[in-house]
């Protein structure tokens, strides 16, 4: 997953790198308990997100999935992440993570 700036300039520092294993650890624990709302959160509500083989994804449609697979019973998903890399170009930074 990429979040901000695809070319940007330079490594951040070990504190950036911190405050982004901050936010995904926070997101992974909310997806795991299935809470929609801070799960939700991580994205923009200006989010376009693109997933190559398929058609590009709003805030509302990426939403609705959480909410379908949250809904049913039957299925316990649970994801962990790696932080691969943080690059920062002034205030927008990119996120380099490998979802499992």
């Amino acid at each position: 997953m990429l979040i901000g700036l695809a070319n940007a300039a330079s490594t951040s520092s070990a504190a950036e790198a911190d405050e982004f294993n901050k936010l995904f650890t926070n997101w992974t624990q909310a997806f795991n308990k299935k809470d929609l709302t801070t799960t939700c959160n991580l994205f923009s509500l200006n989010v376009s997100a693109s997933y190559q083989g398929y058609p590009p994804k709003n805030y509302s449609v990426i939403c609705d999935g959480f909410k379908k697979i949250f809904s049913d019973p039957t299925k316990n998903y649970r994801y962990r992440y790696k932080l691969n890399q943080v690059y920062q170009n002034e205030n927008l930074a990119a996120v380099r993570i490998t979802w499992y």
